[in-house]
């Protein structure tokens, strides 16, 4: 199996100077990974196609869902 490695950087906000490079870093890394339309703090949300919606329950197969079907682990 292929290794692979990750680079953390650390960045101290320790005044407004350090802002730009830290916001650069979090844009690059949001950019990356195709998130930087759902948490970019520029945007408003006023555009609906971004919003995210909580999913549905989803339906239980249909073998599942049947009484007749189900094995208690005892008798296994």
């Amino acid at each position: 199996m292929p290794s692979t490695s990750t680079s953390v950087e650390r960045i101290v906000l320790s005044s407004p100077a350090d802002w730009k490079h830290w916001f650069f870093t979090v844009e690059t890394k949001a950019y990356s990974g195709n998130v930087w339309e759902y948490v970019n703090p520029n945007k408003l949300f006023s555009d609906d196609s971004t919003k995210l919606n909580k999913p549905g329950r989803p339906a239980l197969p249909a073998a599942a869902s049947s009484a007749e079907t189900w094995t208690p682990a005892a008798k296994l």
